[in-house]
């Protein structure tokens, strides 16, 4: 990484360093430099990263996950049919996404920054049976979190309104240069992943924080911080970022989470697609996106294209023989 000094702060910043691809053509005035083909560039990406930023990486297992079922609304009677389906199809961690958390009334995005269950819906404040019956047949259980965004009327806003700064939208974040603040969100997600002894953290972000780049600066600092001491302290665990999707996706957060989530389009053609594209910024065994293909998702997220089932699934072994061979590169 490269280092720059702010004259006005006195203050070290990080960057990141470039990395092009280039080979050596003769001409007849001296040499000329040529961008790679995609394919040969994406395959010297993937050796550099592999060497120079995640040589320690974790292999991501087949996850099952709530969201796009039917979203937030979870039913404890469905989740079970869920499982059985996700055991019989080779699945190997069943995470529970948005809609589990928050004591008071409202939607998934208004109960953020409250991440004590619901006492009067999902698992009625017995999920921790639920994971596990989940270990019991086999499968990791994980969770979906989202610890940078706190609603207004979040308890913990209200108690030490202090500790956080606003963002966009009427939500708050943490002012993570306080040690209080800090040692708050690291508590909070070390008690989850302890309470229900989680495979997979699925760590989300869908709000902005701002505008004010210096504060982001040090607020990233922090938050990269935090993350290091939580894979540290957790090994077995496996933490996916997510931005709505892969809005987050960098070299830098690669270094930060085990994977990425790739896109909230889950079409099945739309995700070949985006998995292949995404190969050639990052290494396929560190992004990682959700197949549907069902009535519902058809509707929710239509293909670009027509597509049929036996052309999908062609398509499918195609890609995975692709991704395989990449992963071994």
């Amino acid at each position: 990484m490269t280092y720059i000094r702010k004259p006005a702060t006195g203050r070290t910043t990080q960057i990141a360093n470039p990395y092009l691809f280039l080979h050596e053509t003769n001409v007849d005035h001296g040499i000329a430099f040529h961008i790679l083909p995609r394919e040969t560039g994406s395959a010297s990406l993937h050796l550099y990263l592999l060497e120079k930023y995640i040589p320690n990486q974790k292999i991501a297992p087949v996850v099952y996950n709530t969201w796009f079922d039917r979203f937030e609304d979870l039913n404890i009677d469905h989740l079970h049919a869920q499982l059985v389906a996700a055991k019989e199809i080779g699945c190997e961690v069943f995470t529970v996404d948005a809609g589990w958390y928050g004591v008071g009334k409202g939607n998934w995005h208004s109960l953020v920054g409250d991440w004590r269950e619901k006492p009067n819906g999902a698992f009625f404040g017995q999920m921790a049976s639920f994971a596990d019956r989940v270990r019991s047949v086999g499968l990791g259980f994980g969770l979906w979190v989202e610890p940078e965004r706190n609603h207004a009327e979040a308890s913990i806003v209200k108690a030490h309104p202090d500790w956080f700064l606003p963002g966009l939208g009427g939500f708050f974040y943490s002012d993570l240069s306080q040690p209080a603040a800090y040692n708050y969100i690291l508590a909070e997600l070390s008690r989850l992943i302890e309470t229900y002894q989680l495979a997979w953290m699925k760590v989300d972000f869908n709000f902005e924080l701002g505008d004010t780049a210096d504060e982001f600066s040090m607020y990233f600092e922090r938050w990269y911080q935090l993350l290091d001491e939580l894979r540290q302290k957790y090994p077995n665990t496996f933490f996916e970022g997510c931005a709505s999707g892969g809005m987050r996706l960098d070299l830098n957060t690669l270094t930060h989470f085990d994977g990425h989530f790739l896109s909230d389009a889950v079409n099945p053609v739309d995700v070949l697609r985006i998995s292949q594209a995404a190969s050639c910024a990052c290494r396929p065994v560190r992004s990682r996106n959700g197949l549907f293909y069902g009535p519902i998702m058809m509707r929710f997220s239509p293909p670009a294209e027509p597509v049929g089932t036996m052309q999908f699934w062609q398509m499918s072994i195609l890609f995975a023989a692709r991704h395989c061979l990449a992963c071994l590169a």
